[in-house]
């Protein structure tokens, strides 16, 4: 969906959801602009 708009993404996750942000980000690169994690 990236590719299809054209653009990056800001990516947030929230407890295992944080995992998910980060390797997400690991792997599109430049793509992902800012990732928030949130941990409480």
């Amino acid at each position: 969906m990236i590719d299809a708009a054209g653009g990056t993404v800001y990516g947030y996750g929230h407890s295992s959801g944080a995992v998910l942000a980060l390797e997400a980000a690991l792997r599109l690169g430049d793509k992902v602009r800012k990732v928030a994690i949130v941990r409480l």
